[in-house]
């Protein structure tokens, strides 16, 4: 995706091994494991992305203990999908929209609690290992994220945390990558205009 909202990157260390394209297999290994064994295929599988997508989640509904919920359930989705997966998209691309689905089916039925979190921690709690609570820069990114509508949220983490390109993040969520481009760079935006209101304070 294009360049970060700010000039200057707030200090912020990204959690080790939580990257898509750092995966300890490849999905070609990972598609013979699951030739020969579904569950040596999934084993690989969860290696691969069990970390990255539980921060990926993690960061759409805020709390620790209800992430693993929803994390638990898309892996078991994913699990069960196995056999249908047909390789149209990557791998990555599979796992992705699963957990970003999951993710976003518990925030509809968790309204008022998603929307408790948000406001009380600006999407970002004590216990999160990649934010420098030092930083003023750090904590006000994660309230102006927390703050984006849903679509450009998710956008935007797409891009901003994991790095991915505009194609990858259109298929994850739907939609075109050029409505993926303008949502990264809608939340791009009011990411920068918040910062600057807040950081002058």
């Amino acid at each position: 995706c294009s360049p970060r909202p700010t000039q200057t990157k707030p200090t912020q260390a990204k959690p080790n091994n939580t990257h898509p394209n750092q995966m300890l297999h490849t999905e070609q290994e990972i598609f013979q494991a699951l030739s020969r064994s579904r569950e040596e295929g999934f084993r690989m599988l969860l290696e691969c992305f069990q970390q990255p997508i539980y921060w990926h989640i993690r960061r759409l509904v805020v709390a620790h203990h209800d992430a693993e919920d929803v994390v638990q359930e898309a892996f078991v989705r994913i699990y069960r999908g196995l056999g249908a997966f047909r390789g149209k998209s990557s791998l990555t691309t599979w796992v992705y929209r699963i957990a970003t689905n999951e993710a976003l089916r518990w925030l509809r039925g968790h309204k008022q609690r998603a929307q408790l979190l948000a406001e009380s921690s600006g999407g970002a709690t004590a216990e999160e290992p990649y934010i420098d609570y030092g930083a003023k820069e750090a904590v006000e990114l994660q309230r102006a994220i927390a703050a984006l509508p849903r679509k450009q949220r998710v956008v935007f983490n797409l891009c901003y945390y994991d790095e991915m390109d505009y194609e990858q993040v259109a298929a994850i969520v739907g939609g075109k990558p050029s409505a993926a481009k303008a949502n990264y760079h809608l939340a791009k935006k009011s990411v920068k205009e918040y910062l600057l209101a807040h950081l002058d304070e």
